[in-house]
């Protein structure tokens, strides 16, 4: 897991095999964009129940991350950006 930079989000999902599907999927079907991304997951507590984060890890910059996340979009796929 990456500890600085920006990550693109893509899912979030109710355990940790599902995240790591969404991961792969979206890297099959966007590799032009995310090939040089690192997929990771990282899990977050809501309403007392844990949740697993899918996201692309790696860029250097909240505008790195935004265009990769707006390329996404083009590609019908729902993200955002987040700083690590």
């Amino acid at each position: 897991v990456p500890s600085s930079g920006w990550a693109v989000q893509v899912a979030a999902a109710p355990s940790e095999s599902e995240a790591k599907s969404v991961l792969e999927r979206m890297a099959q079907r966007a590799p032009n964009i995310l090939g040089k991304a690192k997929p990771f997951t990282e899990t977050f507590t809501h309403n007392g129940t844990v949740h697993y984060r899918a996201r692309f890890g790696g860029y250097e910059s909240s505008q790195e991350a935004w265009n990769a996340c707006n390329a996404l979009k083009t590609n019908n796929i729902d993200c955002f950006a987040a700083e690590m």
